[in-house]
């Protein structure tokens, strides 16, 4: 239930909009009103209504005051906390939990190396003007050749309401084999999910992942299903799996009006991905 103030508000508020009140009258009596509401419900009143006129508590230097206190406090935190003469985390661990640190760190390296090498050849070979290019004026795939394995047009720029509204046709072939084969295509070598956006005439690589679970095909699918338009300024998502030699690369291109994969590598390459496909 609405109480007076709000009551109030709503009114002053109708008649700003209608062209009822002018500014002037509508700030003044609005202050009035709203630091009454605020005196009887404290911090719960809901925003915008904090901001809707210029006041002390909305002010640059209130913001700035406020992130100052914040900071205080932070820093008499870590005081307290500097004031404590304990040994570190590292200082508690067994030999065991170091050589299990050890193990980690050996693990990760490559990973780690893996991951930037794909970012900076991806934005080495295929960003330019800050957009993502995979094919050169004449059309034809940096790679030498390319296939399309699926499109479909989305509908409300969703794949999940292009499902629902069955606009989105089945693919010829089974996903996971597809990635399988891939991987499976040399085995020695290792492959990265790359996370693309063009993002209003700039290129961002979002984070690589060295490609270990079939769940990561999972959460990497659900990032191109889910960002929205309004994150990429309607620039086109890309999701692309890469292998470490750099001889092949899939491609998942989301620009809020099609979904489209497409392989991209040697004729003789495709050629044998898709017919085992086929099988």
């Amino acid at each position: 239930m609405l109480v007076n103030e709000e009551k109030e508000i709503l009114e002053l508020l109708e008649q700003y909009t209608d062209g009822e009140l002018s500014r002037n009258t509508f700030t003044e009596k609005y202050g009035e009103v709203f630091a009454k509401l605020k005196e009887k419900l404290g911090d719960v009143v809901c925003y915008p209504l904090n901001i809707i006129i210029p006041s002390s508590e909305n002010s640059e230097q209130a913001w700035q005051q406020n992130m100052r206190e914040m900071y205080l406090r932070e820093i008499e935190s870590l005081d307290s906390m500097l004031e404590e003469d304990e040994p570190s985390y590292t200082e508690t661990l067994s030999e065991k939990e170091q050589k299990e640190l050890c193990s980690e760190a050996m693990r990760d390296i490559p990973k780690t190396a893996l991951d930037r090498d794909a970012k900076q050849w991806i934005e080495d070979s295929l960003v330019e003007d800050g957009e993502f290019i995979f094919f050169d004026e004449a059309e034809v795939s940096k790679f030498g050749a390319s296939r399309t394995l699926y499109q479909a047009n989305l509908v409300h720029e969703s794949i999940l309401m292009s499902a629902l509204s069955g606009d989105f046709g089945r693919l010829d072939f089974e996903y996971a084999a597809l990635v399988r084969l891939l991987k499976d295509s040399n085995k020695d070598v290792k492959t990265v999910w790359v996370r693309c956006s063009d993002v209003d005439g700039f290129s961002s690589i979002e984070n690589t992942c060295w490609y270990t679970d079939e769940n990561q095909e999972v959460e990497n699918l659900n990032w191109i299903e889910h960002t929205s338009p309004e994150e990429t300024q309607w620039g086109a998502c890309y999701l692309v799996l890469l292998p470490a030699n750099k001889e092949w690369m899939l491609v998942h291109s989301n620009d809020y009006e099609s979904f489209k994969i497409q392989l991209h590598g040697s004729d003789s390459f495709i050629n044998g991905i898709t017919e085992r496909l086929k099988n």
